[in-house]
């Protein structure tokens, strides 16, 4: 996750979660404000559920759903079986088009396959600049724990829980987002 340290690996946004509320707590913080986006919406909502005395209030920004994010195991082409999602973290972690290609892209600071992810499916319509657009590129390779987020989000189910989220939540999601559909955000609103 960047910067952060990664002195181990996790299997669950609950942990990450956990981490959260250990840094609130050894700042004295509360009546919190919690914004989440992508991936960081499930950890808000996962904070907002497990320690409900911290969060006033949630905002969802392009978040994924709280039935988690799909993985699906792919067919010889390469292209997703719907409905098949991988029963293992190391079974996962072959997926070549959403595992393998990325993870080798960022061990190698492969700009160019990086840059093709990117321009497939976050910058369909307007680029940023040159500069900005390299240094969104360097961050992305500070990731290193890709494989421990997509599990994560495969795994991720709050469907007994989420009626229990008790604050007001704003869910806002780009109507060109390729990557968190409408229906993982209107499925989120409406559990909510």
């Amino acid at each position: 996750m960047g910067k952060s340290t990664y002195n181990r690996s996790f299997n669950s946004l609950k942990e990450l979660a956990e981490d959260i509320k250990d840094f609130i707590d050894q700042k004295f913080l509360d009546n919190l404000v919690v914004v989440g986006w992508s991936t960081g919406g499930g950890v808000a909502m996962e904070l907002a559920l497990s320690y409900p005395e911290v969060v006033d209030r949630l905002v969802l920004i392009c978040s994924v759903s709280y039935k988690g994010y799909p993985i699906y195991k792919k067919d010889q082409q390469g292209q997703p079986i719907i409905g098949e999602v991988y029963e293992t973290k190391e079974e996962m972690a072959q997926d070549i088009a959403q595992v393998v290609v990325p993870l080798k892209a960022i061990e190698n600071k492969d700009y160019e396959t990086m840059a093709q992810i990117w321009n497939a499916l976050i910058y369909v319509h307007k680029k940023p600049s040159d500069e900005d657009y390299r240094a969104y590129l360097d961050a992305t390779f500070d990731q290193r724990n890709l494989i421990d987020i997509d599990w994560s989000l495969l795994t991720f189910n709050l469907e007994d829980r989420i009626k229990n989220l008790n604050v007001p939540v704003l869910a806002l999601r780009g109507d060109s987002d390729l990557v968190v559909t409408k229906d993982m955000v209107e499925e989120t609103v409406e559990a909510i």
